[in-house]
């Protein structure tokens, strides 16, 4: 949509994360999917992805300047079929995080009381020269 704007932002140095690359494209055309019908006609979409080396993981979140999600949707989110569209078969989000969580990692939402949303993806990372397993 041409009134949408898009932010990238990253460290420059991320470490690598081993993930099957159609599963995650799948994520993010499902969560990027959501906030561009969220945000309507005009807004801002902002993907920020950082290491959280504490942890050995990647951090990707993306924000949408839509209305939020409104409380009783917010505890069913990742359930299937559970939809507020016209359209939706509800079975975007709770795909996301079966595909998220098969990567040995978790995504969550962040409070989003009428100023957009926020998913939080945590990925694991492998640091070059180990053997780590995801």
């Amino acid at each position: 949509r041409q009134n949408i704007k898009v932010h990238l932002h990253w460290k420059k140095t991320i470490p690598n994360a081993i993930v099957d690359t159609a599963r995650m494209h799948q994520v993010f055309f499902n969560l990027l999917q959501n906030a561009i019908e969220a945000i309507g006609d005009e807004g801002e979409i902002s993907i920020t992805i950082y290491p959280k080396l504490d942890e050995d993981k990647v951090v990707i979140s993306i924000e949408d300047s839509g209305p939020g999600i409104p409380a009783q949707v917010y505890e069913r989110l990742f359930e299937p079929f559970n939809s507020t569209k016209e359209r939706g078969i509800g079975l975007g989000l709770s795909i996301v995080k079966r595909i998220i969580e098969e990567h040995s990692g978790s995504i969550s939402v962040k409070d989003t009381s009428d100023k957009g949303t926020t998913f939080v993806l945590l990925i694991p990372c492998v640091s070059v020269g180990t053997s780590k397993e995801r």
